[in-house]
């Protein structure tokens, strides 16, 4: 079981909720947007947007979001088969790299 996010699943929701965390924006419909910045905290089961007023800092009141978490299939990132093909390839650089080092060991005699 995992968390999606913009098509992403990620296996933890500590792992959703920091990413969220990365992309979130203040709500829409907040007056004067331009004229604010935000700070975005993930807490353990919701995501808190404190916005501040970029021109004497005063801090407006905080919106506090809890995502409705949708199951998805978690995959990781490199299955086995990933790994396997990652290894050949790195045997192929070796040998080419052991090749080239015999053909000028065999130059210089």
């Amino acid at each position: 079981m995992g968390y999606r996010l913009q098509n992403q699943c990620y296996e933890t929701k500590q792992d959703f909720m920091n990413a969220l965390s990365q992309t979130c924006t203040a709500p829409s419909g907040a007056a004067g947007l331009s004229s604010y910045f935000t700070v975005c905290t993930a807490n353990a089961d919701d995501l808190t947007i404190q916005a501040y007023s970029l021109y004497n800092g005063t801090p407006q009141t905080p919106f506090t979001i809890t995502p409705q978490l949708i199951a998805c299939d978690y995959t990781a990132p490199f299955t086995n088969s990933d790994i396997i093909e990652i290894s050949w390839l790195v045997v192929g650089v070796w040998v080419v790299a052991w090749g080239i080092k015999k053909m000028i060991e065999a130059i210089k005699k």
